[in-house]
């Protein structure tokens, strides 16, 4: 209903709908510096506002005020009575009711912090305000990067959950929690110089406003020199600079001492060595799939629980494991361990340029394990534009150099296996089943399941390995060999005789597995009931989970045959799935080098709502030729490679029975053999 303001409205009456609404501002304002009470405060006006101003008017037809109207009006008057008060016209900015429902990153960052940081009179206090609103202790390098949208609305949406279950906060927690940064706490009620009774005098609604600022005012002084002397100390006895990851969601916590925020566990530490084949494969991993204290597994990712009060009951919260010196010490171990390292054309070595940038960070990132993301703008920049782009190019070809419809339909028409004739006619009529469908499955996305997408839309995907031998594609949650080969491999402590429990692999929604003995995993895919690039699960799955297990399959392939060099122009394809949209993932070993892999995500395809776009929908049966395509590439160059390996250890057993006689190639197998192979990661 469109409302305006009324004409004739009773002076009383607004007067205490006024002072109600300062109380509750500043009530939420006396502690600037934690978010979550601002989250509050706001909620709370929101409600006056919509709830409790109608009955400023006479109550005629269309006569309430809106929120935005009594917003202007409320913000004229903290502006004009606190001027030099930057949480005057930062909170409304924070909160334009316009946009208050509205989950956007682009507002809840940049607009705000921009307007703070160019418009607060104390510019110094409003960045302060614009850091911590998202993210406590936050520091130096950390905001010279903005978030990108998809982490900072997964954290805006946690905020928005948690806010009312944080009410014990506004009582006693708080305040006891401020105790280590002030010598007596806080006090967060109405001073007493400022309980007048404004229900008998309206006119002290002023005086009142101008009391409670002052004291707010000077609250937040004393609360800010006590945490910049709380941090000065911290870096006197810190001697490593903060560098967090641009691409990772701060978890906001109530604990003011923390010195940096949370964030998603990607990579873990170490858990031991391991002897490869004739003792020439000696690394550390530094996945830890071991369980210190109180966690679980959230897709795939590990998380802790932490034992806040505040913490929301609904959802617990990811905290990242810390980069510590122990870490450190196994990462520089790892480092000094590797074997032939990758030279760039500028001469820049990019396990050393790894190992710099490793060392700055105080997370596990995908660099500790000597992993390029080439989707990474955040270590683009580390690197020259010349160096970055080399490491991203010569990427492997696969499919035969199919890129669009004409050159499917040659490549159809031409092979001569009829597997993938019958894969895209039995994909096509699944979707003409889907088209015909009443009501379409695209008008109720949101209340059919994960396995239905699979099997009625997707379901080309499990016949994907028809005419393979020996290979089936295993739905269902399955637990990946690869993964759990790596988990398991100290179980057995030779010095003690002690047995571990065995651990099970991590597990995928579908695997591409071959059972000639040793069986074995070629590629993993993850699906979803929906698509949603900036959920939670797309991000810990594409970045975290999907690579390791790709990574595992390629380390371990590789192990096998016992040359990087080998394997160098084959690709470990993996596949996502999110409803109607499907997208390949790609691992591959760096252009030199024994440690670097490299890791890319192909452009997204997606079954269209309409069959009019039918042709645009073929691009998604391209992509899964190509990734059907990849495996076949990937399994057929590990096959050859093998035979060769055979034949020689054939030849060799044969020479030690004829007696000492040197082989010819023999010399040249052994180049390929380096001793500290795969250090990198398992």
């Amino acid at each position: 209903m469109q409302v305006v303001l009324a004409d004739s409205t009773d002076r009383r009456e607004r007067a205490q709908t006024t002072k109600r609404c300062i109380e509750l501002r500043l009530s939420g304002l006396q502690w600037p510096l934690h978010n979550i009470m601002m989250r509050r405060a706001a909620f709370q006006l929101r409600l006056v506002m919509q709830w409790e101003m109608p009955t400023v008017s006479k109550m005629t037809d269309k006569t309430f005020i809106t929120p935005p109207d009594a917003m202007v009006e409320y913000q004229g008057f903290f502006q004009k009575n606190a001027v030099e008060d930057f949480t005057a016209i930062a909170f409304f900015k924070f909160y334009d009711f316009k946009y208050f429902q509205r989950r956007d990153a682009n507002f809840h960052y940049k607009k705000v912090r921009e307007f703070a940081i160019s418009q607060c009179k104390p510019k110094e206090m409003a960045a302060m305000l614009a850091d911590w609103r998202f993210g406590v202790g936050a520091r130096k390098e950390y905001w010279n990067r903005l978030y990108r949208e998809r982490q900072l609305a997964r954290h805006v949406d946690r905020l928005e959950d948690d806010v009312m279950d944080r009410s014990e906060i506004v009582s006693g927690g708080l305040t006891k929690q401020v105790s280590e940064y002030v010598e007596s706490p806080l006090d967060f009620s109405f001073s007493t110089e400022a309980s007048v009774d404004i229900d008998k005098d309206e006119n002290k609604v002023e005086e009142v406003a101008a009391i409670h600022y002052r004291d707010c005012h000077e609250r937040w002084e004393q609360l800010k020199s006590a945490y910049s002397r709380k941090e000065k100390e911290k870096d006197a006895t810190d001697d490593n600079t903060s560098n967090l990851h641009p691409d990772i969601v701060v978890n906001s916590s109530l604990d003011l001492s923390e010195e940096q925020p949370a964030t998603p566990d990607l990579y873990s530490d170490d858990v031991g060595d391991i002897d490869g084949p004739d003792g020439l494969i000696d690394q550390d991993d530094h996945f830890d799939d071991s369980s210190e204290g109180e966690k679980f597994d959230t897709a795939d990712a590990t998380v802790e629980i932490t034992n806040n009060s505040s913490v929301s009951r609904k959802k617990r919260k990811a905290k990242a494991r810390a980069f510590d010196r122990s870490s450190r010490g196994s990462f520089e171990r790892r480092y000094k361990a590797l074997g032939r390292k990758w030279t760039l054309s500028s001469g820049t070595v990019v396990e050393d340029r790894l190992y710099e940038i490793g060392l700055d960070c105080d997370i596990y990132l995908p660099i500790h394990s000597f992993m390029v993301d080439t989707d990474d703008r955040w270590l683009e920049e580390q690197f020259d534009p010349e160096d970055w782009l080399e490491i991203c190019s010569n990427w492997p070809e696969s499919f035969d150099g199919v890129t669009d419809l004409d050159s499917l339909l040659k490549a159809i028409t031409q092979r001569p296996e009829e597997i993938e004739k019958r894969l895209v006619f039995r994909c096509l009529e699944d979707w003409y089943d889907i088209y015909s469908d009443e009501p379409s499955p695209f008008l109720i996305a949101d209340r059919l399941s994960e396995s239905w997408w699979q099997n009625e839309v997707w379901g080309i995907v499990r016949k994907l390995t028809n005419g393979v031998p020996n290979c089936k594609m295993l739905p269902g949650d399955v637990a990946g060999l690869e993964s759990k080969k790596r988990q398991n491999r100290v179980c057995h402590n030779a010095a003690t005789g002690t047995m571990g429990r065995a651990k099970m692999g991590k597990r995928g929604d579908m695997f591409w597995r071959s059972f000639d003995e040793p069986a074995k995993d070629w590629a993993v895919i993850e699906a979803a009931k929906s698509w949603n690039v900036f959920g939670h699960k797309y991000i810990v799955e594409t970045s975290s989970k999907l690579p390791r297990q790709m990574h595992d399959i390629l380390l371990h392939r590789t192990k096998e045959i016992r040359s990087p060099d080998k394997m160098r122009r084959v690709i470990v394809p993996g596949l996502v799935i999110g409803g109607p949209v499907v997208q390949q993932m790609q691992l591959c070993w760096g252009l030199e080098g024994v440690n670097v892999t490299r890791f890319a995500k192909t452009e997204a395809t997606r079954l269209e709502s309409s069959v009019e776009l039918l042709s645009d929908s073929l691009d998604a049966i391209i992509a899964i030729l190509l990734f059907r395509t990849t495996v076949m590439d990937f399994m057929g160059a590990y096959e050859s490679e093998r035979k060769r390996i055979n034949k020689t250890q054939i030849a060799i057993r044969r020479a030690a029975l004829a007696g000492p006689v040197r082989l010819k190639g023999q010399e040249q197998d052994a180049r390929y053999m380096p001793q500290d192979l795969l250090h990198s990661s398992p």
